[in-house]
Order: structure tokens, then sequence, then C-alpha cells
């Protein structure tokens, strides 16, 4: 069923091309937020959490199919690692996902605002989570360069998206997402434009057409 609900993904959830940040769309292969939104909006959560890491594999395996696209031996092995094992943990970090996805598509400060509250709740789970570390750091970078909240000032924002990258390269350094959180650490929040451009580098050679990668890169490179 899950399968047969994916019919329209290419053309309803930016499967062929993502609009984030206030950018023109780029063309892409599915990444694995994308899949993820997917399977949250279509309820594989809760009591079928224990699969969902199998169903991920199995849905990117049928989008690029159907995009004529092939997962290399790297992002196939990516898409079948457990990123936790806290089912608790994970069900909060697949929300929290999907808010940022649209949060940073459309730029709006509640989804950012909730979707960091759970990514802190999916930590807070299993501290060892690296992946949601990374997520948070993005996610915080994003609202720090959109001048903060009432709640969370620019320097706040910059402080707390700093030690969530750090906590996800002490926890997993060779993590595409750790490389992608320093990447717009150094872009956002220090300007530096080399260290950015290397950092989502490091990406690219791990995924190489990560749409999150390519749109980063092109921000530095155009300075």
């Amino acid at each position: 069923a899950v399968l047969e609900d994916l019919d329209g993904v290419g053309a309803g959830d930016g499967v062929h091309g993502v609009e984030g940040h206030g950018e023109a769309a780029l063309e892409h292969r599915p990444d694995r937020g994308e899949v993820e939104q997917r399977l949250h909006q279509l309820g594989v959560v809760g009591d079928r959490v224990d699969d969902v890491f199998a169903v991920e594999l199995e849905v990117a395996a049928t989008i690029a199919a159907a995009l004529q696209a092939t997962l290399t031996p790297a992002e196939a092995a990516a898409m079948s690692a457990r990123p936790t094992e806290n089912t608790t943990a994970y069900d909060l970090f697949l929300r929290a996902q999907y808010l940022f996805r649209r949060g940073s598509q459309n730029q709006d400060e509640e989804d950012l605002s909730q979707a960091i509250a759970l990514y802190r709740q999916a930590i807070a789970e299993d501290p060892g989570f690296a992946l949601a570390q990374a997520q948070l750091s993005i996610a915080l970078s994003d609202l720090y360069w959109n001048g903060g909240t009432r709640e969370l000032s620019p320097e706040m924002l910059a402080q707390q998206s700093q030690a969530a990258m750090s906590a996800a390269k002490r926890l997993r350094p060779d993590l595409p997402e750790t490389n992608l959180a320093m990447a717009f650490v150094a872009y956002r929040l220090h300007l530096d434009f080399p260290a950015a451009v290397a950092a989502f580098d490091a990406v690219l050679a791990a995924r190489p057409g990560d749409a999150d990668a390519l749109y980063g890169k092109a921000l530095p490179l155009r300075r």
C-alpha cells in the first residue's frame, strides 16, 4: 500500500526539484529527507516504526527506478543504515524532518521552531543520535540566517547551532549530514566561504547529487 501511494511523489512531493531557503528549485534525485517526509505523511511511524528502515530503502529504490536513477552502493548503504535503535527518537526525528522541510521551503518560523523542538526531544531520547544533532544544527542555522525569533536571538541560535554541529562531529564525523551541518555553520554563521565549499564537497563525495549540498554549494560560489 505504501508503494502504491507513492505514485504521485515525483509530481507532488518535490522529488524532481526542491525549493528551499528562498532559492530557485534544483533538479535532483530524492534524498533521505524527502523519503522520510513521505513516509511520515503515509503514516509509516508509530506501530510500524520498527519496519521504517526497511521501508525507506524499498521506497528509495522504487522512486529511483521511476526516475530512471540508480542508487550507488554508498547511497544504498546509507539508506539501509539505522541512525538510531530508539524507535521513539526516530519517530520524533521524522516529525521534525517533515516540519523542517516545510518550514525551510516556506521560511515559516513556526514550523522551523517546532522542528527544532522535536529534534531536541529526539536527542533527549537518544543522546547518541548524530543525525538528529546534525539536522538540529542545520535548522538552527536556518532560523539564525532569517534573523531569529522573539524567543531565540541570532546570538543564541548561532551558539546552539555550533554546539549541535560539534556534537554531531564528535559522534559521527563520517556522516554526510555532519559535513552538511559544518558547511551551513561555515557559510551562515562565519561567512567562511572556502570552508563551506569544502564541507559541501565532502557531502557530494559521499552522496553525489545530494540536493541540499548542491543548493548549499551554489550559495558561497556566487558570492
